[in-house]
């Protein structure tokens, strides 16, 4: 990145002053790396990873299970990650419990998938134990250096033949599913880890896998507020500091776009209509739910930004990750992205990134 652009754009300046920065005429100045969280190969820091943090002090890094192997190496390869990084990074796992957890055996914890403690939620928990587990697990991640983590789901459980949420949702009632979700998030947070609700706007009542193709939720508007969204908005109500996207179809709410690129449900619905402030991320770009005719990484990802998503994230493509941004640079000198719409993501990620402490209030 552009010296200039850093001294403008980070600790100690404003978004405002980027933005006249702009008006002056200075196109050369490109913030893309801001839009974008990628994954990696490896357990250490490889050389064509490095080079892309400091050329162009990307957002953040996701760390998935090849990624992992002890709590040392773990804890080593997060502070390399950061020692490369122009501006401390968001550093993120999929750390649900059950069958979706990064860190997990033989070094890390066995954790209970959120079936099992919406289940002995009814039995036994209560709310303050649930806060008590998500602070424990939050702390557990903190330790490692992770600070944010993608989860909740808050996706209802309503489709026994789900081949993707099933026994990662809290609960097949969307009250509950809220109301314990919220609890352990709250958890969460107390040790110092943003938690993200996911799938937005509802992957609980599909039959379809996204990482395999596009899913459809064909109900009316009436069922999808009872249901679908009803976590949604308590978790904005509450203040959830991240969302994320689900690449579904929605035909009552945008028949064209799955959600991860209709502006209609990303800004319309989501910011407008029901109120969210905070930071909204795309789940994996190289998932064929979004990208199922073979559709270039780099205009998925323009039109992804132009809907209203914040953060793109790109975990498994990584022989594409410098094409991918050199593309955005492309979009953003060209035009072709939104500069007002690419100005306020770079603020939201900047607002999670002062609440982490990670830069200058």
């Amino acid at each position: 990145m552009d010296p200039n652009l850093r001294s403008v754009l980070f600790p100690g300046h404003s978004i405002a002053n980027f933005r006249g920065y702009l008006q002056a005429g200075d196109m050369n100045i490109s913030p893309v790396g801001q839009l974008v969280m990628l994954g990696f190969p490896g357990l250490q820091v490889l050389p064509a990873l490095a080079e892309l943090i400091e050329h162009y002090d990307i957002s953040g890094v996701f760390l998935f299970g090849p990624n992992i192997e002890t709590h040392a190496q773990v804890r080593q390869l997060i502070a390399d990650l950061q020692r490369r990084a122009p501006t401390p990074m968001l550093v993120a796992m999929d750390q649900e419990g059950g069958r979706v957890q990064q860190w997990g055996p033989p070094h890390g914890p066995i954790l209970p998938s959120a079936r099992d403690l919406g289940q002995r939620f009814e039995r036994d928990l209560s709310l303050n134990a649930l806060r008590a587990h998500g602070k424990w697990m939050g702390g557990q991640l903190a330790d490692l250096g992770v600070n944010v983590d993608f989860a909740p789901v808050l996706d209802v459980d309503t489709c026994e033949s789900n081949p993707i949420i099933g026994d990662r949702s809290f609960s097949a009632d969307p009250t509950i599913a809220a109301k314990l979700a919220l609890a352990w998030t709250a958890g969460l947070q107390d040790a110092g880890v943003l938690g993200c609700g996911k799938h937005f706007p509802g992957h609980g009542d599909t039959a379809r896998d996204s990482h395999l193709e596009l899913p459809i939720v064909d109900v009316d508007r009436q069922r999808l507020d009872a249901v679908e969204l009803a976590p949604f908005r308590a978790a904005i109500a509450a203040q959830i500091p991240t969302l994320m996207t689900a690449h579904v179809v929605y035909p009552a709410l945008d028949p064209g776009q799955p959600a991860t690129t209709s502006h209609r449900i990303c800004t319309q619905l989501l910011r407008h209509e029901l109120g969210f402030k905070g930071l909204l991320f795309t789940d994996d770009l190289a998932m064929r739910g979004i990208r199922d005719g073979n559709e270039d990484l780099v205009d998925v990802s323009v039109r992804a930004i132009n809907a209203g998503c914040d953060v793109l994230l790109s975990c498994t493509e990584h022989d594409a990750h410098p094409a991918l941004l050199a593309g955005l640079e492309r979009a953003w000198h060209s035009g072709q992205l939104n500069r007002d719409r690419v100005l306020e993501s770079v603020q939201r990620v900047h607002a999670a990134k002062r609440r982490l402490g990670l830069i200058a209030q």
